[in-house]
């Protein structure tokens, strides 16, 4: 993908995501920078009382990232200060709290790092959709209680954490003599530093920290079909989200997405309408999960065909990530708790 001016509300503004996330590593990890309130859950900041007005309703953007929300060069659209004002521009002109939740097939602990480089805070649907992780916080006794939940510390920040899809090491141990001529290793630094894995942190984040699927480098392979054959036998899913293919199973972000709506709508009591966007066919499921779908066209190839095929979904003009300015301008405008949205 390619970095395009921006228009609208965030006019000709770039971020430098991948320089950001080196900058603050070592504050996330130290828990230096504990979240403000203005971060917390990714809402544009609100007094008091007008926080209270807009609690029974809430716009919830569940952004892809790679493609979608950074390019290919580890660059956003605009600075993180002008996409908490496009937030509030929805906000206003909807009457409503505005949040963004990250889905993608990056791990939970890359997310995490993410969205400190984009001054977010908020749920995170991991690995593909197999991994939904959301601030402690957020989350009372009803839910508490769900199968396949842990807590753990990121920084400052207390995340639980539900396993939504089966555990990579029994995709391994079934599908272990097919997929491991392709998997990553870790350990060979010069091989992971010309994929673009540039330092110990990001290995550790993208390979080592990976819970719940395997990541698999099919890239131009002729064993990708028989990969792909395997992985439907054994009943799991093989996406690609870009450069690489995710293996999971029991989950997607789909399934991430109505999970993440039925705690939030349990915890909020409030009106949620739930926006998706996405590039490619691994966000097919998250865009037919949303009230509002939007597809971003591609510099190569425009909008992919499993996401022109979600009824519904509004396909983006502007190219690459450039489409998820022009996705907040139109959303700034659109009736969103209209139930004719769609």
């Amino acid at each position: 993908m390619i970095a395009m001016p921006c228009r609208g509300v965030f006019s000709g503004v770039d971020l430098a995501v991948e320089t950001a996330m080196n900058e603050r590593i070592s504050s996330v990890s130290s828990g230096a920078d504990a979240p403000s309130e203005r971060e917390s859950w990714g809402k544009c900041p609100q007094s008091p009382s007008r926080e209270a007005a807009l609690r029974h309703r809430t716009v919830l953007i569940v952004s892809d990232v790679d493609g979608t929300l950074i390019d290919g060069t580890g660059r956003a659209p605009c600075s993180s200060s002008l996409l908490q004002d496009g937030m509030q521009r929805i906000a206003r002109a909807h009457g409503a709290a505005c949040s963004v939740a990250l889905a993608s097939s990056r791990t939970l602990h890359e997310l995490v790092v993410l969205q400190r480089a984009l001054g977010l805070v908020g749920a995170c649907i991991a690995e593909d959709g197999a991994i939904l992780a959301v601030d402690e916080s957020e989350v009372t006794g009803v839910w508490t209680e769900s199968p396949n939940r842990s807590h753990i510390k990121v920084g400052r920040r207390s995340l639980v954490v539900w396993t939504l899809g089966d555990p990579a090491d029994h995709l391994r141990t079934e599908l272990g003599s097919v997929i491991a001529p392709h998997e990553l290793d870790p350990s060979d630094t010069v091989h992971m530093a010309m994929l673009g894995f540039r330092s110990r942190g990001t290995v550790r984040r993208a390979i080592n920290e990976r819970r719940a699927s395997v990541l698999l480098d099919l890239h131009g392979n002729d064993r990708l079909p028989a990969v792909r054959e395997a992985a439907s036998r054994a009943q799991a899913h093989l996406h690609s989200g870009g450069r690489w293919h995710t293996l999971t199973r029991g989950a997607g972000k789909g399934h991430a997405t109505d999970a993440l709506r039925r705690l939030l709508t349990a915890q909020r009591r409030a009106t949620l309408r739930i926006v998706g966007i996405g590039n490619e066919e691994n966000d097919a499921t998250l865009l037919a999960s949303a009230d509002i779908a939007f597809a971003i066209r591609n510099a190569k190839g425009g909008i992919h065909p499993d996401l022109a095929a979600v009824p519904g979904a509004h396909t983006l003009g502007m190219i690459g990530t450039a489409g998820f300015v022009e996705m907040l301008d139109r959303l700034a405008d659109m009736p969103i708790f209209d139930e004719a949205t769609r």
